[in-house]
């Protein structure tokens, strides 16, 4: 027994001997050696080795033996040895350190499976291999099973799980396993703080990863790791284009006792450089303690995409910058802004000397898009030596041809130098959605802003994009067809409660030449058009606020050349027009008064005579041409111009002309009447990018076949007595142009036309004007002042269409918190709206408000008119009932012989306390003029519950008296009889069938042999 046992003691004596070696040199960091000794000696000794294996696998992990631990561990499961927790955890870490993740949580299955406990450390390995595989859902499982096995976790265990869940795009699983961190006995550490603000910030979930960071979150932003967190923060917002989130939290660093990073300041930079705030990134670098190549390079950026080309070169060429590749970059688009092609051929000449490396985006920086000159070829690429070291560059020599053509043709893109003109390519989603979200959130509420935009996506798939249309926005895809650029939605948002006014304060913005894949929100009023877009989900035409359940009120709207396979839901929308569109079906609306449709398939059946919601339906539309519109293929720019089309139905599928843009006078914000007018004369259009002009004299257009094509709202301010837009020559378009009475109404009594109109068989399309006092000054224009503008619109010539126009005396501004007696007015004065004198002219989708005298006076012969929609003023401009007694909504002239006009409304609201108008013929018209479904609505302050009563005045005879500007008679004819149309009155707080007969006969004063509607009378 005494030999026996002396046996044994030796042979563990031996293993326990190979356990302090490999100890030894695990302790000493000679981990290879460890790995090696246990190789040589570790086979023959594996029975009872239990140290021994537990020693070898320690030391696999510091070497990423993954192949061989997870080898051992089966070895020992075969030869029965102990699996204790630490050899487990160790064989775990050995294949995550050694990149076989999948090996590693197939290891801890099946050591689960041994029915053995792995322990805690094993878990967390594998948690970690989850997040270096970007595995959430693995990561989740895990936790689950460490809750089934009962093996309690760790702070280690939650910050694994969340970086897991992190870098597998799964925020809201971060977050949620945050909360139930810090419910845990032990608390969330920093660990798993800053796993989720990194988690949050790397699907751009800003506001999430912003929330993580406010000091009562907790004390873990004093550990060591939370500098990084805020880093990953900034990162965050910069992706988002969030400038000022991205400077309070680089600033706020200091405070935390925190020294901001290299990476913190340059992810600031860029947040500043992203959105143009050149100013902000020049404040920051200065108080920057140190920098690095990236850092002055995304200053020089700045500059470049705030259009300050010079004062990038300038930054580029000081001694305070560092120069690698971003400042390269950005130089070279600093010379494309400003046309310094022989300066943009010397800095990249300089890049090979200075050993600076070209990039894919250095490249980019001077691709001009004209794929005709790539067979040029430079001097400093000539020679079998150089173009091979350019393409091992990343495709220098491209760059150096693109340089080659801009030095040919001396000009870069259209748009470059202009900030308020973006284009966007299927590459640029995601800086795109960052773009378009932080524009949206900024201008949601700028009703009266000065900014103004064009947003141009090229053609592709855009995937999740989604477009929110602020204030003056205009989004456009540049393809020939909407199928061509494809976006997830777009969507405007109720912006104010119902109480405040809901969506019928939304106006100026645009959709047109898209391809939306979901359901889209246009929740808007009046110039807002959606043209050329395909909807393959429904289209929502109002929507709630805030918390509100019910939606708030709109007031439309105009879509033409659109598609829908989806329904169209009316919503809460007032009235609405659509043309040449094709529809999957109409949800009835909550009030729609007035819907016309024209050449619209899938238009719903005009309801029986005499039904409370008026719908009109034309299966045709007379004589319309569509918009023209901008395209892009292959860098090649132009514009299309749809010819007049007769008798159509559903999308246009008719011919057109393209203008190339160099045919077009490109105008930018600062130019005159005078440039614009010289610049014009060679050219065969004009386009008029985003901004606020000043026109002391009119653009004066007299070229046959010219086209005027606005983007991003031009605001065209007529400072003068004189017109915006002089229009004489013949088959000229106007579209997308806003215009505006400029001149002070204390140096002037009366004014020409905003736009005046006497070329023949042109098309005016999207035309909108106004006149108000709004609080926004320029270098020419001064907040708050009085404006006047006579008359919006006058058409002379022949044939004239005008297809959707918005005409506007500004009821409420923000000069004052007054209403209705704004200062707009009550300073402001105005006389029609719209004044036609030509023959043959059609209007479509007509919106005329508030102006002093009558809203639109029509004198011409065989005009036409499909839907109009009137509000009266609110406030009588003159004494008494002298404005109902000489003016009214829409006139027609006494001695027209032919007239016809389809789905009219006027609206009154009289207001107790304020002078209203009152005694209002809202529609006069001859006998011989025809008008159908023609709807009167009277809105008072009392009782908001819409009642609706169909009124007939059937007799006849009473004196005549005509004249221009006064109308009045003792009898009027109206009402249901042949060759005549239903007149539909709505009146809210008022009971029609308790009406006395005096009162009644009040109503109903007008002219003999037309028709006389008094909508002004408060009751």
């Amino acid at each position: 027994m005494c030999r026996w046992h002396a046996a044994l003691r030796t042979w563990k004596a031996e293993h326990r001997t190979l356990a302090r070696r490999l100890w030894s040199l695990r302790a000493k960091g000679r981990w290879k050696e460890a790995l090696a000794l246990w190789q040589e000696e570790g086979p023959q000794q594996l029975e009872a080795a239990e140290a021994a294996c537990a020693e070898a696998l320690g030391a696999m992990v510091r070497v990423a033996a993954a192949a061989e631990a997870a080898q051992l561990l089966r070895k020992m499961r075969a030869q029965s040895l102990e699996l204790g927790e630490v050899a487990v955890g160790s064989a775990v870490a050995a294949c995550v350190a050694g990149g076989a993740w999948e090996e590693a949580i197939k290891l801890l299955a099946e050591v689960e499976l041994w029915s053995v406990a792995p322990g805690v450390v094993a878990y967390n390995a594998a948690l970690g291999a989850c997040g270096r595989a970007s595995s959430a859902e693995s990561a989740a499982q895990l936790l689950r099973r460490m809750d089934r096995l009962q093996v309690a976790p760790t702070c280690r265990t939650f910050g694994a799980a969340v970086g897991a869940m992190g870098r597998g795009h799964a925020w809201q699983a971060a977050v949620g396993l945050l909360e139930k961190m810090r419910s845990s006995p032990g608390g969330a550490d920093a660990v798993a703080h800053a796993g989720t603000v990194s988690a949050c910030a790397k699907a751009i979930a800003w506001k999430q990863a912003l929330q993580l960071l406010r000091p009562e979150v907790g004390e873990w932003l004093l550990e060591p790791m939370a500098p990084a967190a805020l880093t990953v923060a900034i990162a965050a917002c910069d992706r988002a284009s969030l400038w000022q989130e991205a400077l309070a939290v680089y600033t706020d660093m200091p405070n935390r006792k925190m020294v901001p990073s290299l990476a913190s300041l340059n992810s600031a930079l860029s947040a500043c450089s992203r959105c143009s705030e050149w100013e902000q990134a020049l404040a920051v670098r200065a108080t920057a303690p140190s920098s690095d190549l990236v850092t002055s390079g995304l200053l020089v950026r700045a500059m470049e995409r705030a259009g300050r080309w010079a004062l990038g070169l300038a930054l580029f060429e000081s001694q305070a910058v560092e120069k690698g590749t971003v400042a390269f970059t950005a130089a070279i688009s600093c010379c494309a802004l400003g046309r310094r092609w022989q300066q943009a051929l010397a800095i990249l000449r300089r890049m090979p000397a200075q050993q600076v490396p070209m990039t894919r985006s250095t490249k980019n920086a001077v691709l001009s898009g004209q794929p005709s000159m790539s067979q040029q070829r430079l001097p400093i690429f000539q020679g079998p030596g150089p173009p091979r070291a350019a393409r091992r560059a990343g495709g220098a020599m491209t760059l150096a041809l693109a340089v080659f053509a801009m030095a040919a043709t001396a000009e870069g893109a259209w748009y470059d130098g202009i900030p308020s003109v973006r284009v966007f390519g299927p590459a640029d989603a995601e800086l795109a959605q960052g773009f378009l979200d932080s524009h949206y959130n900024k201008l949601k509420m700028g009703e009266f802003s000065v900014d103004r935009l064009a947003v141009l996506l090229k053609r592709g798939d855009y995937k999740n994009l989604s477009i929110g249309v602020p204030f003056y926005t205009s989004v456009a895809g540049v393809g020939r067809l909407p199928e061509e650029v494809i976006v997830r939605k777009f969507y405007v948002e109720s912006r104010l409660s119902s109480k405040t006014g809901g969506a019928t304060k939304t106006f100026w913005r645009s959709v047109e030449g898209l391809l939306a894949r979901e359901t889209s929100l246009w929740a808007t009023s009046q110039a807002c058009p959606m043209r050329r877009c395909i909807l393959q989900g429904d289209l929502l035409l109002s929507s709630t606020f805030g918390n509100e359940t019910a939606e708030g009120p709109s007031s439309g709207g105009f879509i033409a050349d659109t598609q829908v396979v989806g329904k169209v839901h009316l919503g809460t929308q007032q009235q609405f027009f659509f043309r040449n569109c094709e529809l999957g079906g109409i949800v009835k609306g909550k009030l729609a008064l007035n819907n016309v449709y024209l050449g619209v398939h899938g238009a719903p059946e005009v309801p029986v005579p005499n039904a409370p919601q008026m719908v009109s339906r034309r299966p045709t539309v007379d004589r319309v041409a569509e918009k023209p519109f901008l395209t892009e293929q292959d860098g090649i720019w132009e514009v299309v111009v749809p010819d007049v089309a007769e008798d159509t139905a559903g999308r246009y599928s008719g011919s057109s002309i393209s203008i190339p843009i160099e045919d077009m006078y490109v105008a930018k914000e600062g130019d005159t009447a005078a440039t614009i007018n010289a610049g014009i004369i060679p050219k065969r259009g004009l386009l008029l990018t985003p901004g606020i002009y000043e026109l002391s004299t009119p653009i004066v257009i007299m070229n046959p076949g010219f086209v005027v094509l606005g983007l991003g709202f031009p605001t065209l301010v007529a400072m003068a007595d004189q017109p915006a837009i002089l229009q004489l020559a013949e088959n000229v378009r106007v579209a997308s142009v806003l215009l505006e009475g400029g001149a002070s109404v204390t140096m002037y009594q009366e004014t020409q036309p905003l736009l005046h109109w006497s070329g023949a068989l042109g098309v005016a399309s999207d035309i909108f004007a106004r006149v108000g006092s709004f609080n926004y000054s320029t270098a020419f224009l001064l907040p708050c002042q009085g404006r006047i503008a006579s008359i919006f619109v006058q058409v002379e010539g022949i044939g004239v269409v005008l297809d959707h126009a918005w005409l506007w005396h500004a009821d409420h501004d923000d000069c004052s918190a007054r209403w209705p007696n704004s200062v707009s007015a009550t300073t402001c004065k105005s006389s029609n709206a719209l004044v036609v004198t030509g023959p043959d002219v059609i209007a479509y989708c007509l919106q005329a408000e508030h102006t002093f005298k009558d809203q639109v006076l029509w004198l011409g012969e065989n005009g036409k008119l499909f839907f109009y929609q009137n509000e009266l003023p609110y406030i009588s401009p003159y004494p008494g009932d002298l404005f109902g007694r000489r003016y009214a909504s829409y006139r027609v002239s006494p001695f027209v012989l032919k007239h016809l006009a389809v789905g009219l409304g006027s609206y009154s609201i009289s207001i107790p306390g304020y002078s209203y108008v009152a005694n209002v013929s809202a529609f006069l018209y001859p006998e011989a003029a025809q008008l159908q479904n023609v709807m009167v609505w009277h809105i008072t302050s009392d009782n908001r519950t819409p009642f609706f009563e169909n009124l007939a005045c059937t007799r006849t005879g009473g004196r005549q008296l005509w004249e221009v500007y006064f109308m009045e008679a003792e009898f009027c004819q109206a009402g249901p009889r042949k060759g005549r149309s239903n007149i539909t009155l709505l009146f809210r707080g008022l009971q029609v069938r308790t009406l006395h007969r005096t009162t009644l006969r009040r109503l109903l004063r007008g002219v003999q042999q037309g028709l006389c509607v008094a909508a002004g009378l408060r009751v």
